[in-house]
């Protein structure tokens, strides 16, 4: 039996184990099977001994029997020991492989929990994994401590600088290591996730409410109507100016919040995360600050426009006033060819003064007619009347301009045509006169009589062509004088002189 008795090797595997085990458990039952034979084997040895107690050999008989009585017990005792020390390595062994696929499994599941997030929601989610992490090492506590008793106990039974004792020691600082390590893992993520919780709830709930209040001065920016007046406007803009002046501290609130929240995050894409969300609201913070101050200087544009426009307004009617004022006396056109030049060239640059200004009125006339459009009508009565008031004076204006002129164009028209036609005929008629003087006779013989008559009738001929001339000279001097209002004498005395020498020049 003591030779079938396996080697005092240590199993490496649980099924080296399980296999030692069985063979001891072999030895153990033929024990079982001869305890029957060493008993009956004893008791007739101690009965002869008793019996024989003084023959030779009966002391040695008696040692013999105390001897394989004290082995048996040994190799029993051994047996007995040997499985308890292989259940205890199968134990280990088992304890461990289960542990370490257990760790192994935690430490996928802790590596693949990410960073922490920024998100609030998603913080709560992963506090609440860690504390399901941490209540599964709870659980799993008891065959950790099952298993350091196991490899003490076994570690006990061999020597201290044993190969196989070094390498079960080994086995069980790794497992205690690794728990440890992610114990500690999940305390410090633990401690870095409380730490989160409440600084990026702070940090979103000071984005939130800046982003409530910035959007809220923003839709009242939106509301403000087009319509109103723009004083009041303006006052608004700048109490909404005030407002945003005062979001400055929730501005600065939030990016000391998320300055502490990156602190606390490791994940650069998380850290990016916060840095994105501060530069977004930073962002619509200067775009709202732009857009009031785009605001503002319409407005006060629009007010200075106002104002110019109103100075334009005033110059322009006080313009059309004096200007019409010098127009308050008719127009008297003079028949009198210099006069008539005078008022020529007193009228031409008031002429060309209004109608250079019909530009600059009507332009004027259109804007108010916009700012009419634009603004309530309670408030445009005035303008209404400065515009109808401007408009029926720059109508009035040009009508006069323009009828002036065109009379003292018409009148100097005429006059050019009728004294062009005086120039030309008064000559020729000073001619005739003379020639008519030369026909007077000079002798009363037939031959020059005959000679002057035929003289004389081609005079005639010549005075005859010269009628429609004269007619020309007439209708024109008469037209002249119908477009002229005053010093008409000038001209009739110059007809009536032409028509009592042409009228002579033919009797």
């Amino acid at each position: 039996i003591e030779r079938q008795l396996p080697k005092e090797a240590i199993p490496s595997t649980k099924e080296e184990a399980d296999k030692t085990v069985k063979l001891i458990k072999v030895i153990v039952e033929e024990m079982y099977e001869k305890q029957s034979l060493l008993d009956s084997t004893k008791t007739q040895v101690r009965d002869i001994v008793r019996r024989k107690k003084d023959a030779d050999g009966a002391d040695r008989l008696n040692d013999e029997l105390e001897d394989v009585a004290s082995r048996w017990k040994s190799i029993s005792d051994r047996c007995k020991d040997r499985v308890k020390f292989l259940e205890d390595i199968k134990e280990f062994h088992d304890g461990y492989d289960s542990l370490n696929s257990w760790l192994g499994a935690k430490e996928r599941m802790l590596g693949a929990l990410g960073p922490i997030s920024s998100d609030p929601r998603m913080v709560a989610s992963q506090v609440q994994q860690v504390q399901v992490l941490r209540e599964e090492f709870r659980t799993q506590q008891p065959q950790l401590d099952h298993l350091v008793q196991v490899g003490e106990s076994v570690c006990a039974r061999l020597p201290s600088d044993s190969i196989d004792g070094q390498k079960i020691r080994t086995k069980l600082n790794s497992i205690l290591q690794r728990w440890h390590d992610q114990v500690d893992r999940l305390d410090d993520r633990a401690q870095s996730l409380g730490d989160a919780v409440d600084t990026s709830r702070e940090f979103d709930a000071s984005l939130n409410r800046l982003r409530d209040a910035l959007q809220g001065i923003s839709d009242n920016l939106d509301d403000l109507p087009l319509d109103k007046d723009p004083e009041d406007q303006l006052r608004k803009i700048e109490h909404l100016e005030r407002q945003l002046e005062g979001q400055r501290p929730l501005l600065a609130d939030a990016e000391a919040a998320g300055a502490q929240l990156c602190e606390v995050l490791s994940d650069p894409a998380s850290r990016s995360e916060i840095q994105g969300k501060l530069a977004a609201v930073g962002k619509l913070y200067n775009n709202l600050q732009k857009k009031l101050d785009h605001r503002k200087a319409e407005i006060e544009g629009s007010l200075r426009d106002g104002r110019q426009f109103e100075a334009s307004c005033s110059k322009t009617l006080g313009w059309l006033a004096d200007e019409l004022g010098n127009m308050s006396e008719k127009l008297l056109v003079s028949a009198d060819r210099e006069i008539l030049q005078q008022q020529l060239d007193h009228h031409e640059p008031i002429y060309r003064n209004v109608m250079g200004k019909e530009h600059e009125v009507i332009m004027l006339l259109n804007k108010g007619r916009d700012i009419l459009m634009r603004s309530p009508k309670t408030e445009n009565r005035t303008l209404q009347r400065d515009l109808d008031k401007m408009q029926t004076q720059w109508d009035r204006l040009k009508k006069d301009t323009l009828d002036r002129h065109t009379k003292l164009q018409t009148c100097a028209e005429h006059c050019k045509k009728y004294y062009r036609a005086q120039d030309s005929f008064l000559p020729w008629l000073r001619q005739a006169e003379d020639k008519l003087d030369s026909l007077k006779p000079a002798s009363f013989k037939r031959k020059d009589i005959e000679k002057q008559l035929k003289e004389l009738s081609s005079f005639r001929n010549e005075v005859w062509k010269r009628s429609g001339e004269f007619e020309n000279n007439k209708m024109l001097g008469e037209t002249f004088l119908g477009a002229c209002d005053i010093d008409k004498e000038v001209v009739k005395n110059e007809l009536s002189a032409m028509k009592t020498r042409w009228d002579k020049l033919n009797n």
